[in-house]
């Protein structure tokens, strides 16, 4: 490692489009010891584009600077952050920043303060950067929550709630935008992501402001729950439990009777058995709340077959609060009966 160090030291400008894909990948490893060295070298690197002439090394007093056994002060500035964006170019800085961000809160506390180091010997300010390489950063985050990787979701989602924590409101103004566009993008994995990360926001968030955005939120779950992914209905039915705690009945009765309507004018049997999915999945987080609404919805009318179909599918999931609708639920079926049965004597 001492010799990968002075490596880069020494060829950071001239050699930075070889180190830099290596580094990448490093970081990205799935051993915390590889991404642990490979932050460590990627810190030098940036130090090294930025002017320092230092080297971020691990030691038992911590990271510090070290050249030639003399002592090197590092103070950030703009200008280091100038010179860093043209070394690399406006994408790839905000590619690793973006990294580096989120890897400040990886699941190994060794692998986090490393990055927390890089970071702050990086970024003069924060918030700044933050909102500069917001766009890219989430959609690392938003990739990051979407994979199989259990270490992977778990620094994505602790990074998001953090963010969301320490900026608030000022960063969710900016962010919403972003992930509720991803909820229609072509790929399940990314809407998938962006229904993990709007929970997220909704569990770390503060109530006073996110009641503010209970609209979009409530929208972006409408979206999500009628996704034909089966995996993104699965996560959207997540961000429903979040949302309904912060919107409590004003998510029930905006959802339900969206719901409904779609029910009411689908005729494809792949799109009844998305809402009926999505029905349930609403159903078994909160039917107190859902089956107030959904039981006089349906049985309102005579029973169509299409009503009769949604309701025996639904049946197994009402819950106890359904015996308060037995007798409104069985009227409507038997009075259905007799209507058709009518109907046939009046034919004949």
């Amino acid at each position: 490692l001492t010799a990968a160090s002075s490596m880069v030291s020494r060829f950071a400008e001239s050699k930075k489009n070889i180190l830099l894909p290596l580094l990448e990948s490093g970081i990205a490893h799935e051993d915390w010891r590889v991404r642990l060295a490979a932050l460590q070298l990627m810190g030098t690197l940036l130090l090294r584009l930025a002017g320092s002439q230092g080297k971020l090394y691990v030691g038992q007093e911590g990271d510090r600077f070290d050249e030639e056994d003399n002592d090197i002060v590092n103070v950030v500035t703009y200008e280091y952050e100038r010179r860093i964006e043209k070394a690399l170019g406006l994408e790839k800085r905000d590619l690793l920043m973006g990294k580096i961000y989120l890897m400040r809160s990886d699941t190994m506390n060794q692998v986090g303060q490393m990055a927390w180091r890089v970071w702050s010997n990086c970024v003069v300010n924060t918030p700044t950067m933050l909102n500069k390489i917001l766009p890219t950063l989430m959609h690392n985050t938003i990739n990051d929550l979407a994979t199989e990787n259990l270490e992977l979701q778990e620094t994505a989602s602790y990074a998001l709630g953090e963010l969301i924590e320490k900026m608030g409101v000022d960063i969710l103004r900016s962010m919403l935008p972003i992930l509720t566009s991803k909820l229609i993008d072509d790929n399940a994995n990314t809407r998938k992501g962006a229904c993990i990360g709007l929970a997220q926001i909704m569990k770390s968030g503060h109530k006073s402001y996110l009641v503010a955005y209970q609209s979009e939120f409530i929208e972006s779950v409408k979206i999500a729950l009628c996704d034909i992914d089966d995996l993104v209905r699965s996560a959207a039915k997540e961000t429903y439990h979040a949302v309904l705690i912060v919107g409590k009945q004003k998510v029930v009765d905006e959802i339900i009777p969206f719901l409904l309507n779609k029910l009411k004018h689908a005729d494809q049997s792949s799109t009844i058995d998305i809402i009926h999915d999505a029905l349930i999945g609403v159903l078994n987080v909160s039917d107190r709340e859902v089956l107030p609404l959904l039981i006089p919805a349906l049985t309102s009318d005579v029973l169509t077959l299409k009503t009769a179909h949604t309701l025996s599918i639904l049946a197994p999931y009402f819950g106890r609060t359904f015996f308060r609708f037995i007798s409104q639920t069985l009227t409507c079926i038997v009075q259905s009966l007799k209507d058709s049965i009518h109907d046939d004597e009046t034919k004949t």
